[in-house]
This record gives structure tokens, sequence and C-alpha cells, in this order.
């Protein structure tokens, strides 16, 4: 059977009628979908090799060494130092908002809390976000009258 990381033998049960029916992978199929996957994401939660193979007679019913899973988990080092080694684009978009949550008890909208950017220029009860004013919306579209 073929896996995401090599090649593993396995010995499938024969009968003479015919009738076994294999229920983890089934017939003719040579590769096990997302078998390796779930291995790597239990040994990336902290979970050993002999931990691993513990368990996934509770998950799946079969029994896996610990050397089979230390074959699937081999590979993990070396993904890990692909990903590290990838080209980086040259601009990551970041939006960095900071905000002070102020109470507005106005005659002219009703009393509540507003989220206001901290600018001495804007009315405390107009600013709900940045983008709000690049857009061009008047001070008023915060409040809620």
């Amino acid at each position: 059977m073929s896996t995401g990381t090599g090649k593993i033998e396995i010995a499938v049960p024969r009968d003479r009628a015919g009738s076994f029916d294999p229920q983890l992978i089934a017939k003719y199929r040579r590769r096990f979908p997302g078998f390796d996957d779930k291995i790597i994401s239990m040994y990336a939660r902290g979970l050993s090799t002999r931990e691993i193979a513990e368990h996934l007679p509770e998950i799946y019913g079969i029994d896996a060494s610990a050397e089979l899973i230390s074959t699937i988990t081999d590979a993990v080092p070396d993904e890990v130092t692909t990903w590290q080694q990838r080209p980086l684009g040259p601009v990551y978009p970041v939006e960095v908002q900071s905000y002070a949550v102020v109470q507005d008890r106005r005659q002219s909208c009703r009393s509540g809390n507003y989220a206001a950017k901290p600018n001495h220029q804007r009315p405390r009860h107009a600013a709900v976000s940045e983008v709000m004013y690049r857009a061009g919306a008047p001070p008023a579209a915060a409040c809620r009258c």
C-alpha cells in the first residue's frame, strides 16, 4: 500500500469464498487517504510514537507498530524544513486597529457605548472604524440615532 510517506507492506487475510471485506482500506485500494495526516497531527500535539500506536486501535480498530508510526513521522522534519525555506512574498497586508470604548450620553443619540479611535480632532461619538473615515462616511454614521 502506498501512503504519503512511502510504501507499506500489509498482510491481507484470505479466505476461500472471498467474503472477507476489509473495513479500514477498501478492496483493491492502494492508498489510505488522510491516515498520514492524522498520525502527524497526533505527533504534533505531543503524543509519542508508542502512544499513537496504542491509540490507533481505539480510532481505527487496527494495530500499528511504533516503527510504522516513526516512519510516517520521519517526514515531518523534511516538511518543516521545506516550509521554513519557502520564498516569502514581497508584502503581507496587516490591519491594526486601536480603539477605546467611550460612553455617549448626548441628546441627539441614544445612550450607549461606542468604539472610538483616540483622536482629538474627531468627535468622540463619531469614530467606529478608521475605514469609515477613509470611505468618506459622515461622523453621524457612527451614531445610533
